[in-house]
């Protein structure tokens, strides 16, 4: 009898969580939005690549 009374209950919490995780809103992803314009003076001065690796390019 126990263990049926402990089945029901793991059940019950599943389902709480479940539905809890579900109805949050991480579903819903508002739209995107982009007000400022953009050019090529907002990229970097070398590539990424040398970031990263950390060589420098600079004096080439």
């Amino acid at each position: 009898m126990e263990i049926v009374v402990v089945l029901v209950l793991l059940a019950a919490l599943i389902a709480a969580v479940l539905h809890a995780v579900t109805a949050d809103g991480l579903r819903h992803l508002p739209p995107v939005q982009s007000h400022s314009g953009w050019g090529s003076a907002d990229l970097p001065s070398r590539s990424y690549s040398s970031f990263a690796s950390g060589i420098a390019t600079e004096g080439r």
